[in-house]
């Protein structure tokens, strides 16, 4: 009987081979969730696909808006999916592979995850014969490279390093002067990126999916010089309310645009049903959406921002009448 199950895995793993992969990296909010979505809106039909996510969170929003559009996905929650010599990469790579067993799996980094580790990781040994690496994409947000927080950011410049195809997301909100700097960026990288283009509402260029990988990082000279530890400074906090509590749409709307946060997303319930909070750089959208797969799941939201505490949630919600959450 072992020798069978051992028989079988054998045959498995040599089934799972060269299965094309691809990182997707950006900053927080820059629209990678949206960018997988509209890919998958246009995935042959003859293909399966898969999705591993790294959620900075504990809620696992990103996953949930996948299963609801009946996507295979695998979530490693917590961060950076390179810790811990990359222990939780390997296995759930190694899961999705086995339980989906896709001809695609897209990668989406968290926001504050570092692509250097991800890309060591993933060209190890044990992974040389199951995937294919293809050309890293790199997300930018156009508003952000003006932004002194941004530029002085070590991730932020990292993600930009280790992406072999850049691409400005959200071009249509961006300024000229923003998108002269897009340009600037890209005239200044060395060596030249494999393929670089403005985009709207996360929409990936089918081509990029067939390029191959770089070997080298780009190094540029467009920002200033990074400071010692500003990826560690963004903190997460995870806001809950109980089952019973049904929110207020328009008041969570009204305190989302008043407090500004750098980043947050999460599902809430009001009388009226599910929806979907995402804001980004003072861009707040609300849509409806199915309940969550925790059938007694109650409404949460996670707050991206590094000039924001618990104390100062609590008394915010309090002011706008709102319960206050377990944080």
């Amino acid at each position: 009987m072992i020798y069978c199950a051992q028989y079988l895995r054998s045959q498995l793993d040599r089934m799972i081979q060269q299965v094309s992969t691809h990182i997707l990296s950006g900053f927080l909010g820059v629209g990678k969730t949206t960018a997988v979505l509209q890919l998958f809106r246009h995935k042959p039909a003859s293909e399966r696909w898969a999705v591993l996510v790294n959620e900075a969170g504990k809620t696992g929003i990103d996953q949930q808006i996948y299963r609801q559009q009946n996507i295979d996905v695998q979530e490693i929650p917590g961060g950076c999916m390179c810790c811990a010599q990359g222990v939780a990469l390997h296995v759930a790579v190694n899961r999705l592979l086995r339980e989906s067993r896709p001809d695609r799996l897209i990668i989406e980094s968290s926001g504050v995850g570092h692509p250097a580790g991800v890309l060591k990781t993933l060209s190890s040994e044990g992974f040389r014969q199951s995937l294919q690496l293809k050309a890293s994409i790199g997300l930018i947000n156009p508003q952000h490279l003006l932004q002194e927080r941004y530029q002085r950011n070590a991730l932020f410049r990292q993600q930009i390093q280790y992406a072999d195809i850049l691409l400005a997301n959200k071009s249509d909100l961006a300024s000229r002067r923003e998108l002269q700097a897009f340009e600037q960026l890209v005239s200044s990288i060395r060596p030249a990126r494999q393929f670089v283009a403005t985009i709207q509402q996360g929409r990936i260029p089918a081509q990029c999916l067939e390029m191959e990988r770089l070997s080298t990082p780009g190094e540029f000279a467009f920002m200033p010089a990074a400071a010692s530890t500003p990826d560690s400074q963004i903190a997460v906090i995870t806001l809950q309310w109980a089952t019973e509590i049904f929110l207020d749409q328009q008041a969570i709307s009204i305190w989302l645009s008043d407090m500004n946060f750098q980043r947050c997303k999460g599902m809430i319930r009001s009388h009226s049903g599910w929806h979907l909070i995402n804001m980004a750089d003072r861009q707040l959208e609300i849509s409806g959406c199915d309940q969550p797969a925790e059938i007694r799941a109650g409404s949460y939201l996670e707050v991206f921002d590094p000039n924001t505490d618990a104390e100062m949630i609590r008394q915010s919600l309090q002011a706008h009448r709102i319960p206050v959450a377990e944080i």
